[in-house]
């Protein structure tokens, strides 16, 4: 749908909100943040999700999966039951996940109250709108790092990667950033979400910028391996109602 860009200097969209929202951007009903700038289009495929059971001991107390065998013997017939929780592999983080702290407001302002009561913000929107397929931007900061700059990756310390580094690496790669692009940031690290940590400024977290702000999902702990070594083989890189989603991730050139 048609938008008027904004700069981030115009930030918050939304007066009455929190620090940097974009409430409002596509229109007072809109639910999909910005997948409104996803388009169609074209097709190699590489799956980029770990397995539900890849992490044995998830993070923050989340529960592991479990996977029980329904038989129905005497028939050589079988069910099963997954219990899972979608934020202990790869996922996609959805706009009820995480709002303004501070505030406790998620996604154009709602309220916890908002979302237990109300289907608003779900994933169920996405799908709707055709799920999450555009041209994906993978930008591998590792091996920009240490194979080209001198700037390899020091798992000890807490690392920030700047804007203007990402456009640095896009530029060596030759990759040309488009409106709808899905940025992948091929890292290795131990910190299983999309921040740096420790956090270095509590006014800029990723989480309450992104999902709560900018309705902007964040994919987190998907499998880059295959994907990085097929873009590299091309020298090219021109890659729903809940709380969270497995995601599904294929790589579509």
């Amino acid at each position: 749908m048609p938008f008027a860009k904004l700069a981030f200097d115009d930030l918050p969209l939304d007066k009455t909100g929190p620090l940097g929202n974009a409430w409002g951007l596509f229109g007072p009903d809109d639910e999909c943040g910005m997948l409104n700038l996803l388009t169609l289009e074209r097709t190699r495929r590489v799956s980029t999700d770990w397995p539900f059971d890849r992490i044995a001991t998830p993070a923050v107390g989340r529960a592991a999966f479990v996977q029980a065998i329904l038989t129905h013997a005497p028939e050589a017939v079988n069910d099963e039951s997954l219990q899972f929780n979608p934020h202990s592999s790869s996922q996609w983080d959805g706009l009820r996940h995480y709002g303004y702290q501070e505030q406790a407001l998620y996604f154009k302002g709602r309220t916890l109250d908002d979302l237990l009561t109300t289907k608003g913000n779900g994933i169920h929107a996405w799908v709707e709108k055709g799920g999450i397929v555009g041209g994906g931007v993978l930008l591998d900061y590792a091996a920009w790092g240490a194979e080209a700059n001198d700037a390899p990756i020091q798992p000890f310390t807490s690392q920030s990667i700047p804007v203007s580094v990402l456009e640095q690496i896009a530029t060596t790669q030759g990759t040309e950033m488009r409106t709808g692009g899905i940025l992948r940031c091929s890292v290795a690290g131990d910190m299983p979400s999309f921040e740096a940590w420790p956090c270095q400024d509590t006014r800029f977290w990723l989480h309450e910028w992104l999902l709560a702000g900018w309705g902007l999902p964040i994919g987190e702990m998907f499998n880059p391996e295959q994907l990085s070594e097929e873009c590299r083989n091309r020298s090219a890189s021109a890659v729903p109602g809940g709380i969270a989603s497995p995601p599904n991730g294929v790589a579509i050139f």
